[in-house]
């Protein structure tokens, strides 16, 4: 046993079941002598849900994962190039992506059992929108283990302290960038560091970039929202109409059963009228045929 084989196994399970399977590595650790790797075990944190479904998403979306990662490059190309129509493209197919991967994490949650919270679900998008930003944060995410989510706010560099498990292995240059660098040192990887040598030109234009950006990803959003909820609006009509044709339905249900008691309660008092009938016919049958046997008794003594 290892500590990176542990840390592999821990970050893969559920946060409800992760604190018993690490304090259980642990004992195992210690009972077989190695009581700086049962040590070390035991300081491993419990991953926020919104983290173990990054992680997961990591184990089973890799692919998709890495394509979401490689706009993150492409923007910051686009973005040193004051490309406005290519960063508008790529911004789209990242909320794709985005919107891709949240959905597989609901089903990843459910085939699992867990349940997922709007907030987990939103920190989730975060970790994501924050890897595209931030290339160190992009390396934490591809490491599958996540203790908590990732937030980037723009100006900041993303925060990576104690947000990823500890791991023997050496931390990579990225990582040791973003953890060793002050704020002052080092900007967000979506930007260029303002002044370096540019301009107050060339920094405003890229600040008007920004804002173009921005301002297109917002009526972006609004006409999404708009269509959204359109189609919530004509939803509901849809919902007003079958609740209609169901009360409709139920009534036309209800006045079907009435009738069939109706027929049922007729059929009884025929039934028990055919039956009197029918003794009535069998006591005129016998009352015709002693007449007749009369009659016949009758006729043999006249002659």
């Amino acid at each position: 046993m290892d500590l990176k084989s542990v840390v592999d196994e821990l970050y893969g399970l559920p946060p409800d079941v992760f604190t018993a399977a690490r304090d259980a590595r642990a004992s195992e650790a210690r009972g077989a002598g190695d009581r700086e790797l049962a040590s070390s075990i035991k300081k491993l944190r419990r991953p926020s849900a919104s983290a173990w479904l990054a992680n997961m998403l990591v184990r089973a979306q890799r692919d998709t994962l890495e394509e979401l990662l490689s706009l993150g490059q492409a923007m910051r190309r686009a973005q040193a190039d004051l490309d406005g129509d290519e960063l508008r493209r790529l911004s789209l197919e990242r909320r794709r992506i985005v919107h891709k991967l949240a959905v597989e994490a609901r089903t990843i949650a459910t085939k699992r059992g867990q349940g997922l919270s709007d907030s987990a679900a939103r920190e989730l998008e975060m970790t994501l929108e924050a890897a595209v930003a931030d290339g160190a944060a992009a390396e934490a995410l591809k490491s599958g283990r996540l203790v908590s989510a990732l937030h980037f706010s723009g100006f900041d560099p993303v925060h990576l302290t104690d947000a990823v498990a500890k791991s023997p292995e050496p931390v990579s240059s990225k990582e040791q960038g973003s953890r060793g660098q002050t704020r002052r040192q080092r900007r967000p990887a979506t930007t260029q560091p303002l002044g370096g040598g540019e301009g107050p030109a060339a920094q405003i234009a890229k600040a008007e970039l920004t804002l173009r950006i921005a301002r297109d990803e917002a009526r972006e959003s609004e006409r999404e929202a708009t269509a959204q909820e359109q189609r919530w609006f004509a939803q509901r009509d849809e919902l007003e109409r079958i609740r209609s044709e169901l009360a409709s339905a139920e009534n036309h249900v209800r006045e079907l059963r009435k009738a069939v008691t109706d027929f049922a309660d007729q059929l009884r008092r025929l039934d028990k009228e055919r039956s009197a009938a029918e003794r009535r016919m069998r006591a005129a049958r016998d009352k015709a045929a002693k007449a007749a046997d009369a009659l016949d008794e009758v006729r043999g003594h006249d002659g």
